[in-house]
């Protein structure tokens, strides 16, 4: 009777822990970033001058090394929220949709929010140190989500099965290899957002999985990784511009008359400029 009052005990409390797993939570944080992109690109679509347009992208604070290192540090998040044309546009958001409502409900709205803002900084700096281009968009973030997906799988493999946690590594795999052999993407943004959002996602972990020990390494490494692509993106190496790019800008703001603007720009983007 003991033996079968165990396994009963242990049945239950495995069915009350896959129950908290999958409790339905309303995705806020999935929404509101959502909300937000949508409201950059009608911005730019309808009040700039499009959403593939330099001048619009430079205004609304798309990455851009040299300005970055400048001083114009908001770039590193403002990027995360701007896309550049509808195919981008619709391709993260929806992207964004799915996974984001989905791993919300694993992670609930506060850490899932961590999670994509501490990918979509760690998809800029990298970029940083990696891209000269103009660059933005969510998918560095998106990365950082497929980074919580395989720590939620992994660490729930006798619950989801394995099949869940391979077809994320799957996933992952299959878009970083598209990264590479489709010209325009940003792979550093990828690598550095699935890097951030995997330690973010072990530093803040979920409702079954939260320790002291996961938080303090999660936490050092996290720490660790941030100094050192500050150091490598913002000391140790030059800036190299894309001169064709300046010169659009630079003519842009000559041509309607906004001199300083043009002075500013150009003092700015060849400030740390490697020769």
């Amino acid at each position: 009777m003991k033996i079968t009052s165990d396994i009963n005990k242990k049945n239950l409390e495995e069915s009350y822990r896959v129950q908290k797993i999958f409790k339905e939570r309303k995705p806020y944080a999935t929404t509101l970033f959502l909300l937000i992109n949508l409201l950059y690109f009608l911005w730019l679509e309808f009040f700039g001058f499009g959403s593939n347009n330099i001048i619009s992208l430079i205004e609304a604070g798309a990455l851009y090394t040299p300005l970055v290192r400048a001083g114009e540090y908001y770039r590193i998040l403002t990027s995360v929220f701007i896309h550049i044309g509808l195919i981008h546009f619709a391709f993260n958001n929806y992207a964004l949709y799915i996974i984001g409502s989905q791993l919300e409900m694993f992670y609930g709205s506060i850490r899932f929010f961590l999670i994509y803002i501490f990918s979509g900084i760690m998809g800029s700096l990298f970029s940083i140190i990696f891209v000269n281009e103009i660059s933005a968009g969510a998918s560095g973030a998106l990365f950082g989500l497929l980074g919580a997906l395989i720590y939620f799988g992994y660490n729930n493999r006798a619950v989801l099965g394995s099949s869940f946690f391979n077809n994320a590594v799957t996933i992952l795999v299959l878009n970083l290899l598209l990264g590479f052999i489709i010209p325009g993407i940003n792979v550093a943004a990828h690598i550095g957002g699935f890097i951030g959002g995997l330690l973010m996602a072990i530093t803040v972990g979920y409702e079954q999985k939260s320790d002291i020990f996961n938080i303090i390494n999660g936490f050092i490494a996290m720490l660790v990784l941030t100094i050192g692509i500050i150091y490598l993106g913002f000391f140790e190496k030059g800036v190299y511009r894309n001169e064709e790019l300046d010169n659009i800008v630079y003519n842009y703001y000559m041509s309607v008359g906004e001199t300083d603007k043009a002075k500013e720009y150009m003092d700015k983007v060849t400030m740390f400029e490697s020769k």
